[in-house]
């Protein structure tokens, strides 16, 4: 039985919301302000340390007026 595994790709992700930033030129300062979220947690979605939990994908989605889906990256596998 074949079963498709679907997770978050946290780097590509992470560069989702840095171009985001950067046509906005945001800061990590900036974001932070707007969305309430510390700096620190910002810095690793960044760099691809953590996943943003589904709550602070829609704050920086309404941050940027685009849908969580232009933010998220998943990646596809196939477990036996």
């Amino acid at each position: 039985m074949h079963v498709d595994i679907c997770e978050v790709d946290t780097v590509a992700t992470g560069k989702n919301i840095e171009a985001l930033m950067k046509s906005k030129k945001h800061t990590v300062a900036d974001l932070s302000e707007l969305t309430g979220l510390t700096q620190g947690a910002i810095r690793n979605y960044i760099v691809g340390r953590n996943t943003p939990k589904l709550q602070n994908l829609g704050m920086i989605a309404e941050v940027y007026k685009v849908d969580i889906a232009k933010i998220v990256v998943f990646k596809k596998g196939i477990e036996e």
